[in-house]
């Protein structure tokens, strides 16, 4: 993997030098304007190149470590990195805006949850298509105080940030505690079905067809980070690149000069999560004690 953040840092430099030419570059006044104009499309095809070269090389890398992964998986397959290392498209930093508390309706379904419930953390809104299930291998919040919530957003804040991540929340009905927990909304229903299996859960929530078995134990959390360090390690690159590469293709083609900012901040920030939460009003704990 230091090959390959060398050469990410190696193309960054290259974006960097690019930039720096193109601000460096002046006309003088005896230029024609038919020269600038063929300088500067120069300039901007030489961007696009580099952009194009940095996608393939991460496209190529990103190919080679699935491959050390599936390998290493063979000899490890029973373990949560493992199991996640399939699925790298769902554990990429999202674009949600993540606050220090829950909406407001989170607090109010606390306090009347029925038969349980699903909401976007921040947004409080509900949905009512699509399958629910656990993937995120996260311990869930248990008769949850504004502290805990807190301390919750701060350590989950990158899955968090995706739009797919939502609050499942229900009251035992042995305990009476009242529980809290990630879970991801998931439109196709055998798609859903199979990251249920693969994730040991016992089931999934389709709000078209109701609770669905899918005879997990729920066990598979536990191993979470107690398997090959090398897949945990690559893993998270994997991870990264994933993450790097949907920025570089959600910018056009033409504009560039985002996409050169991208290169210089990767070796910046390679190997830190970037998701901050931000301030919100936070539940109090006064106002939480009638939900238990």
């Amino acid at each position: 993997m230091r090959n390959l953040l060398v050469v990410i840092i190696l193309l960054a430099c290259a974006f960097t030098g690019v930039i720096n030419a193109a601000d460096a570059g002046t006309f003088t006044e005896n230029s024609s304007a038919n020269v600038e104009v063929d300088e500067n499309d120069t300039i901007l095809n030489e961007r696009v190149e580099l952009r194009n070269r940095l996608i393939n090389t991460l496209k190529k890398e990103r190919s080679e470590v699935v491959s050390l992964l599936q390998v290493l998986g063979e000899s490890d397959p029973f373990t949560y990195d493992t199991i996640a290392a399939r699925y790298p498209e769902y554990f990429v930093p999202g674009k949600r805006r993540v606050m220090l508390a829950f909406h407001p309706k989170v607090l109010l379904l606390l306090q009347e949850p029925g038969e349980g419930f699903s909401i976007s953390p921040f947004t409080g809104v509900q949905p009512n298509s699509g399958v629910m299930v656990s993937i995120d291998g996260v311990e869930p919040l248990v008769n949850p105080t504004a502290e805990s919530m807190r301390k919750f957003i701060k350590e989950n804040a990158v899955l968090l940030s995706r739009e797919d991540v939502y609050l499942g929340g229900w009251r035992s009905e042995l305990s009476g505690d009242m529980v809290i927990e990630l879970s991801r909304r998931i439109e196709d229903l055998a798609t859903a079905i199979k990251l249920g299996k693969d994730f040991d859960q016992e089931g999934v929530y389709s709000f078209e067809l109701g609770y669905i078995a899918t005879r997990g134990e729920d066990k598979l959390k536990a191993s979470k980070g107690c398997g090959d360090p090398e897949i945990k390690l690559l893993f998270s690159n994997l991870i990264r690149i994933n993450s790097f590469l949907d920025k570089l293709l959600s910018e056009d083609t033409i504009d560039v000069r985002r996409s050169e900012k991208l290169g210089k901040n990767w070796s910046r920030h390679a190997g830190r999560e970037a998701v901050e939460p931000e301030e919100q009003t936070v539940i109090t704990d006064s106002e939480l004690q009638s939900a238990f």
